[in-house]
């Protein structure tokens, strides 16, 4: 298998987004190098990212890209973020805050209430 991206998750493993053609997600423990399915998706996913309640994707949906959270369960729901042409989202644990770049701006969301908390253009 072909990756497309990944993410260090901690010292010991990765997650791991497929070549999009295949558009699963995957973690694997660098110890053992065993590879888990965390996401088995028919959509076209990327940028695959964990939050404190799953994982984060950008999916393209008819020229703009959507974020959908992917809980425990492998349900999806879409995020209450405008649908919009992302280039990439990041999250940080610490200040629990995501990060959605456009190719001119970075928005800045509380992940709790998901309010809009910073507009900075690049």
């Amino acid at each position: 298998k072909s990756y497309a991206n990944f993410q260090a998750i901690d010292s010991k493993s990765l997650l791991l987004v497929s070549y999009p053609f295949l558009l699963d997600t995957y973690q694997i423990d660098l110890d053992s190098n065993k590879i888990t399915p965390i996401v088995k998706s028919e959509h076209e996913d990327h940028m695959g990212i964990e939050v404190d309640n799953g994982y984060l994707l950008l999916t393209r949906e008819r020229g703009e890209k959507v974020i959908n959270l992917i809980d425990g369960s492998s349900n999806r729901t879409p995020l209450p973020i405008p649908k919009g042409r992302y280039s990439s989202i990041r999250y940080n644990f610490e200040t629990n805050q995501l990060l959605v770049q456009y190719s001119d701006k970075i928005e800045v969301y509380n992940y709790s209430d998901l309010s809009l908390e910073d507009v900075i253009y690049v």
